[in-house]
């Protein structure tokens, strides 16, 4: 059971657009166009924050199990499937071994 714990927390982007609407008015002889042009930026962030959130939610929910499958028969019929496993299992073991030899602290004599 895995436990998430999410706040409710007001649009960044409606509270942005609220702020530069208000700035655009006050802004008669164009002294404020820095802080403009900083909420303007925070805007595009947020815009391209949330399609970034969108394409990510959009490839957690797909299932890639067919594909992975239809992929592993492909291998296994041109013969590939085994070399590949058995490559991946000695790079892992090799890995494990340099891990291993990392973490060993040698002994004083």
């Amino acid at each position: 059971i895995t436990f998430n714990l999410m706040a409710m927390v007001p649009n960044r982007k409606q509270k942005y657009q609220e702020m530069l609407e208000s700035l655009q008015q006050a802004n008669e002889n164009n002294e404020l166009d820095e802080q403009i042009a900083d909420i303007s930026r925070s805007i595009a962030e947020e815009d391209h924050k949330m399609a970034m959130y969108s394409k990510e939610n959009a490839r957690r929910r797909h299932n890639y199990t067919p594909f992975i499958v239809q992929l592993m028969k492909i291998l296994a019929k041109e013969s590939k499937f085994v070399p590949l496993v058995e490559n991946s299992y000695q790079a892992a073991k090799q890995k494990a071994q340099m891990n291993t030899d990392k973490t060993t602290l040698p002994l004083k004599k």
